[in-house]
């Protein structure tokens, strides 16, 4: 009996001490494999949310599902990391853009437009002593002045066109996509499908330099021969596609990986469009030429507190609307007399071509 007694009290103990021993290992699994690689991943979350972007860089382990964690969070990071490098390196080349756009017209100006202009006003200056004994030659120098001026603002129209094209705001964007293919050396057309219709003046900037871009690298980098150009407006937006018979190259999935080795013409083109609402695509294969494919849906398309002119399709700031008109409840803009007495004669024949849209 006594025996019988002893031994349970010795398998109770037994199986206290298994339970403490089995109690501690748990909990030292616990802190080892959950409770410290949490605490590692909370510091270094803590770290790159001060900016040390390479704080997941070193593994926390634990258990699976904690490792996944660190893995799917080390992913993110890298990442934003690889998208902050490209940032800074497209906004170091806009900047160094800038500067030799810069220096590129101070030349140009310098060379040209300023000696061609001195030679104008010596030519003039010879001019004028010969009025009176040699009203015949002054009259030739006075013709070769003209010439010299001619040529002077041809000079600087062509600059201003660089800069900015003023066919781009006194025409439209038809207008001016269609003096641009004229300039291009390759064979280019445009067509035109839809009603066309003034954009706002970001919109049509935006869709000109993405074609403006496009024509370049098809010219300089894929040895095409063709271009073909389409605008498109639908009720649903506008979108512009520029197509060559280039030599294509492999598309890479995003285009800010461009940035980092120096090309920065298609991340461009993606940065303007996305500042505006718009999206980008670029489809090309080797040897299947490039396509070049931008897409502004109509939010985008119109302006934030424009107004609308139903009669030729343009987009209005209100501060700069000729005349407005509320007719069935919808405030419109008119950018001229002629816009707006057309509106006032027959509202329905405009509504049903061009509003909405």
């Amino acid at each position: 009996m006594f025996t019988d007694h002893y031994s349970t009290h010795i398998n109770i103990i037994a199986l206290c001490c298994f339970a403490l021993v089995m109690f501690a290992a748990s909990n030292l699994w616990f802190y080892l494999r959950v409770l410290r690689p949490i605490k590692q991943l909370a510091q270094q979350s803590s770290q790159l949310e001060h900016g040390q972007m390479d704080a997941l860089t070193p593994s926390c382990g634990g258990i699976g599902e904690i490792a996944m964690l660190h893995r799917s969070m080390a992913g993110m990071a890298h990442h934003i990391r690889t998208a902050l490098a490209q940032t800074e390196a497209y906004a170091d080349q806009l900047t160094d853009g800038q500067e030799r756009e810069r220096k590129r017209l101070a030349r140009e100006l310098h060379d040209s437009t300023i000696q061609a202009l001195v030679v104008v006003a010596q030519t003039m200056e010879l001019a004028r002593g010969w009025l009176t004994s040699a009203p015949e030659r002054a009259a030739e120098m006075l013709t070769l002045a003209r010439e010299q001026a001619v040529e002077a603002a041809e000079e600087l129209r062509d600059l201003i066109a660089d800069l900015r094209p003023p066919s781009l705001e006194e025409l439209g964007l038809e207008a001016a996509l269609g003096l641009l293919t004229q300039r291009s050396p390759l064979s280019a057309d445009v067509v035109i499908e839809g009603t066309p219709r003034r954009l706002p003046e970001g919109v049509e900037l935006a869709l000109f330099r993405v074609a403006q871009e496009a024509l370049t690298n098809a010219q300089r980098h894929s040895g095409a021969t063709q271009v073909h150009l389409s605008l498109s407006y639908a009720p649903d937006g506008v979108s512009l596609t520029v197509a060559d018979d280039g030599r294509g190259f492999i598309v890479a999935d995003d285009l800010r990986r461009y940035a980092l080795t120096g090309h920065y013409g298609l991340m461009g083109i993606r940065e303007r469009l996305t500042n505006i609402g718009g999206t980008v695509r670029v489809i090309s294969a080797p040897g299947k030429g490039t396509r070049v494919h931008a897409q502004l849906p109509s939010a985008a398309v119109r302006a934030a507190g424009a107004l609308h002119d139903p009669v030729c399709g343009m987009d209005i700031a209100p501060e700069k609307a000729y005349a407005t008109l509320t007719y069935g409840g919808t405030d419109y803009g008119f950018c001229c007399p002629v816009c707006k007495g057309a509106f006032e004669r027959s509202p329905e024949r405009y509504l049903t071509v061009n509003d909405g849209v």
